[in-house]
């Protein structure tokens, strides 16, 4: 294991660490040191052996969203790029004009990838809230609407470009920030 990778995985771990709610104990262990001293030290400690000095995004994960405020309606895309250790990388957002909330969805998938593919990242963990998208980007669900195939064939040429792909839904909630730009996105359409 490289040096940088040993320094990735004690922060990792330090990072679970600082953030474990049995922190408590270890406060016990040291006189003297309150329970939030404890865990922005760790927090700092973590900081310091995960980041090297350039900023590497060769893995992320990018939070996709689309709005339609009517469906079909004033629309937006979102997406919101981080690292591995959760930190932000991106986020962009479009407004659509009027469309759907289906289109909005694969337009905020091929607006995410685009930008990580402009800033070069190889490998790429893409989540969203949209389980029709994901089913259909998936093969679980065949696509019969023509503009949603050509949108997921225009999404699997950019995938294409990558080393590694894949896609999970998630549920809304674990989606504020990339929601939050397609509807803002959506808000100037209309």
């Amino acid at each position: 294991m490289s040096r940088q990778h040993k320094g990735e995985a004690a922060a990792l771990l330090l990072r679970r660490l600082a953030e474990d709610p049995l922190l408590g104990l270890i406060c016990e262990l040291i006189p003297d040191m309150e329970k939030r001293n404890v865990g922005d030290l760790l927090g700092f400690a973590a900081d310091t052996l995960g980041h090297s000095s350039h900023f590497s995004t060769d893995e992320v994960i990018i939070h996709v969203d689309g709005a339609s405020l009517g469906n079909p309606g004033p629309a937006g895309a979102g997406a919101v790029i981080v690292d591995c250790h959760n930190k932000k990388v991106a986020e962009v957002c479009e407004p659509l004009g009027v469309t759907t909330n289906n289109v909005a969805e694969y337009r905020a998938l091929i607006l995410g990838l685009r930008k990580a593919r402009e800033l070069g990242v190889r490998r790429v963990h893409v989540r969203a809230d949209s389980e029709l998208m994901v089913k259909q980007m998936s093969g679980d669900y065949r696509i019969k609407d023509e503009k949603l195939l050509a949108l997921s064939r225009e999404a699997k040429d950019i995938i294409d470009s990558f080393d590694f792909f894949d896609i999970q839904h998630i549920d809304r909630s674990e989606n504020r920030a990339a929601d939050r730009l397609s509807k803002r996105a959506a808000d100037v359409s209309g």
